[in-house]
């Protein structure tokens, strides 16, 4: 099996390399003519420009963080009739619209992939937020776009102002400019309690996702995420089916720029993650230094939140459209994960020591900073900060939501405010 790998470079295709699989590993190899382009850009810090192929190991680690996990996987892959580890298999099943800048085709060329916008009506929202896993199925393998992780989550474009309305279904290999996330019944209130955090980080002045909630006639709304992968270019005035075409931004997260399988996402006892990912940004950052101080507000925040599922795939790198520069990408995918009693109190991404969330203490958060170069002055300084700006940052949050017409969200930060306040304490 071969797939064709594309990339989108200010709106044209551009032929990067081949995926193959014929002796039974996959291996990836950058083709000729793009390494002798002079726009030509590594995809990824662990698959640097050459004309060796990578093996199965390098491979891997790229290519199947790509691909969707957990039960829609699982799915695709039965649909397909392959093994779900065959991750090839799967990304020819959503190659059309991944994250990032890439695009995937067993033929030569990209041209035979017809752009196309499908109005929703709002019935098939609702529809998505009553039965996730089967919505999200359907409209990944209709639509052919890969998102990885485990939530159930599809790619839409939107339009206008409106959450209920304005909804399209990409066709081909037309980007979609938000993701929509569901809420399953074993974690009610994950959507609302995203968007409470997200818009507490904003709230701060952290870089981070713009999103709002669609009320779908149900007590845990739909989330609508906007792509920061994703971007309208003024120069550029394609439009398909009355829509402006949005170009794309490559990425990687950070299992992906360190080369380390999906399967370990989650930081192992005695490893050090946040030193990981600070070598990351000082390799490829134009602003490492700047980059270092956000890694580290990012880290605080997911601590303060209670966010435990800060692994290593909800951390990324954005690259610039010309792909020459790179920076942290925005914080995403923060949810007070402590407020489901069985989940795991471990954090994905530590403080070293215990990383058991409830364990931290301060010198633990000094120890770890001082670690990727931030010293106890500027760390106390950012201590300060979230002692300061955190809570009104949430009671704002709470409050616009509840404007939008989700007042439930009042009673949701009464239920995280104690435990937000402790490990607030613990930062003095």
């Amino acid at each position: 099996m071969k797939l064709n790998v594309y990339r989108e470079f200010f709106g044209d295709y551009q032929q990067v390399g081949m995926l193959s699989n014929e002796t039974g590993t996959t291996s990836f190899c950058y083709a000729p003519e793009y390494l002798s382009s002079q726009n030509a850009h590594a995809i990824s810090r662990k698959l640097p420009l050459s004309d060796i192929p990578f093996g199965a190991g390098a491979t891997a680690a790229f290519f199947d963080g790509i691909v969707p996990e957990g039960s829609l996987r699982g799915d695709i892959a039965k649909v397909a009739q392959i093994d779900r580890r065959n991750y090839l298999g799967v990304l020819s099943q959503v190659r059309n619209e991944p994250i990032g800048a890439l695009l995937f085709s067993d033929e030569q060329g990209v041209s035979q992939l017809h752009m196309g916008y499908e109005e929703l009506p709002f019935s098939k929202m609702r529809a998505l937020a009553l039965a996730p896993a089967r919505g999200a199925l359907e409209m990944t393998l209709e639509s052919r776009i890969s998102l990885a992780g485990a939530q159930s989550k599809v790619g839409l474009y939107h339009e206008g102002d409106n959450p209920n309305e304005g909804w399209f279904l990409p066709k081909g290999s037309a980007p979609s400019t938000h993701i929509v996330k569901t809420c399953s019944d074993a974690f009610p209130g994950e959507t609302l309690c995203e968007a409470l955090c997200m818009r507490a980080a904003r709230g701060m002045d952290l870089t981070a996702e713009q999103c709002f909630l669609i009320d779908v006639g149900k007590e845990n709304p739909l989330l609508a995420v906007e792509r920061y992968d994703r971007f309208f270019d003024d120069a550029d005035e394609r439009r398909v089916n009355g829509l402006r075409v949005p170009r794309r931004r490559h990425q990687e997260d950070m299992c992906q720029a360190s080369g380390i399988s999906t399967a370990l996402k989650y930081e192992p006892t005695e490893a050090n993650y946040l030193s990981l990912m600070a070598a990351a940004i000082m390799e490829q950052s134009v602003d490492p230094l700047g980059d270092r101080f956000m890694l580290s507000y990012y880290q605080l925040f997911d601590y303060v939140m209670g966010n435990c599922d800060n692994h290593l795939k909800n951390w990324s790198i954005l690259y610039s459209a010309d792909w020459k520069a790179a920076e942290l990408a925005p914080l995403y995918d923060v949810v007070n994960t402590t407020m489901y009693p069985r989940l795991a109190r471990e954090m994905g991404v530590s403080f070293g020591g215990s990383r058991v969330i409830d364990e931290v203490t301060v010198d633990m958060v000094f120890s770890r900073l001082a670690g990727i170069g931030v010293s106890r002055i500027m760390a106390k300084g950012m201590l300060a900060d979230m002692r300061g700006e955190v809570i009104p940052a949430l009671k704002d949050a709470a409050q616009s939501l509840s404007e939008e017409g989700f007042p439930q969200v009042e009673d949701m930060l009464k239920g995280i405010m104690p435990g937000v306040e402790r490990r607030l304490s613990v930062l003095i």
